[in-house]
């Protein structure tokens, strides 16, 4: 079945989170119709078309790709939506608090040429702040979410827990880099709102690439992951997130062999 989890600790915990640190923190709630990503995945262009043996990785132009005789079987791709939702005044400093949804899936065409998604899907909701940041402007914050922290759940496809019953309350700390656990906002960055936010962005896009690899680890497990995978987005650092995906897959630094310009 799908890994799901479609609600940060459900609503009700969430904006009761929110509520106390309202009441705390002088904070406001931002009411926002627009996600602040905007289709970062069009321009993925290649120089050249070559098709490598199997197992190989290609990188194709979609113009060049609809005079391939070959056809895809499966076609993976994500997504991502950061929103902010509140702010906070912690000494003085506003914090920006974003929600995030993201997810990755594999679709499988069949012979009809339909479409249809596979059991090979994730969705991730969790909330994201600048907490190592805000902690260092203030070691008595008490704004600390509940649940489980998102950083701490590396690889992200061993550590997630299946899903069973309620969905668990997911959250990220944007002040730390996922993928090498290095601090990348300090308390006085805090002050260039624009930075921050930019940083949850960041971040919330290396979760989603980690899905992406993470469902194309899924399929290949599978017994019926034969034929061409089409991955959509920037292919040339995928080995990058193998060890955040699973340990089973830690090792694959073949993809980064640089005699090869079409291998990553």
């Amino acid at each position: 079945m799908p890994l799901v989890y479609p609600e940060v600790g459900g609503l009700s915990e969430l904006a009761e989170y929110l509520r106390k640190l309202n009441q705390v923190y002088e904070g406001a709630f931002i009411h926002s119709e627009v996600a602040e990503e905007v289709a970062e995945d069009i321009p993925t262009a290649s120089e050249n078309v070559e098709m490598l043996a199997e197992g190989g990785i290609a990188k194709v132009d979609y113009s060049e790709a609809r005079e391939l005789e070959a056809r895809f079987r499966y076609f993976i791709d994500g997504v991502v939506e950061t929103r902010p939702i509140a702010k906070i005044q912690v000494k003085g400093i506003e914090a920006p608090i974003h929600l995030v949804t993201c997810g990755a899936g594999v679709f499988e065409r069949g012979e009809n040429g339909e479409v249809r998604p596979t059991e090979n899907i994730v969705i991730l909701t969790f909330l994201a702040l600048p907490y190592s940041a805000i902690t260092e402007l203030d070691p008595d914050f008490k704004g600390k979410p509940q649940g489980l922290k998102l950083n701490k759940l590396k690889p992200l496809f061993d550590k997630l827990p299946a899903q069973q019953g309620p969905a668990p309350w997911l959250w990220l700390d944007t002040a730390v880099s996922f993928g090498t656990d290095k601090r990348i906002i300090e308390k006085q960055d805090l002050i260039s709102t624009g930075r921050v936010r930019a940083k949850a962005r960041d971040q919330a896009r290396v979760i989603m690439r980690v899905l992406e690899v993470g469902v194309l680890y899924l399929l290949k497990k599978s017994s019926c992951s034969k034929g061409l995978i089409a991955f959509d987005g920037p292919i040339s650092p995928l080995y990058i997130y193998a060890k955040l995906v699973s340990s089973n897959i830690e090792g694959l630094y073949e993809l980064s062999n640089k005699k090869c310009p079409t291998i990553c």
